[in-house]
Formats: structure tokens, sequence, C-alpha cells
């Protein structure tokens, strides 16, 4: 999940790589995001403190990613998480 806001320079940096990354993550990891300036109180309960914020959900449980904000980072978490366990 991305919570951005439209305003935000490194949020619309971002909005290309999440697109030329879809189509990889394609049945591996859904792609979200979130406006923070229309959905304040989702952003608020999910303790959003600054644009963008990247986090992600497993078995309904959210986390914070800290992970690099580039493709090759993001596909190999998104692989690495769809992965079976081992």
């Amino acid at each position: 999940l991305k919570f951005y806001a439209p305003w935000c320079g490194h949020c619309k940096k971002m909005a290309p790589v999440l697109e030329a990354i879809a189509p990889t993550l394609k049945g591996k990891m859904a792609i979200g995001k979130i406006d923070c300036t229309k959905h304040k109180a989702v952003c608020k309960e999910q303790k959003v403190k600054g644009f963008p914020t990247l986090k992600y959900s497993i078995d309904g449980e959210v986390f914070d990613y800290s992970g690099g904000r580039d493709e090759k980072s993001l596909v190999a978490f998104a692989e690495k998480m769809s992965s079976p366990p081992i």
C-alpha cells in the first residue's frame, strides 16, 4: 500500500516505479494506493507521518515497508513475500 498526498513530489516520483512493476507483480502481490488528503482517518489509523509511506499486509495484519523504493528492491521484496515458506 502506498499512502500518499497528491502534492508530494516524492510520491509523484514513485508513481511510475509502481506502474512499471505492476505487470511483474501480477498474481504475486497487489499494489494499492491511499490518498491521505481524502482518507485522513485511514492514514491516521495507520500512523502515516510522511509521504510516501509504504506498508504491506499479510493475513489482515499491516506492516511497515522499509526497503528500497526502486523497481529492483520492490520486486525482490514482493517475490520474497509471495514465495512459500521454507
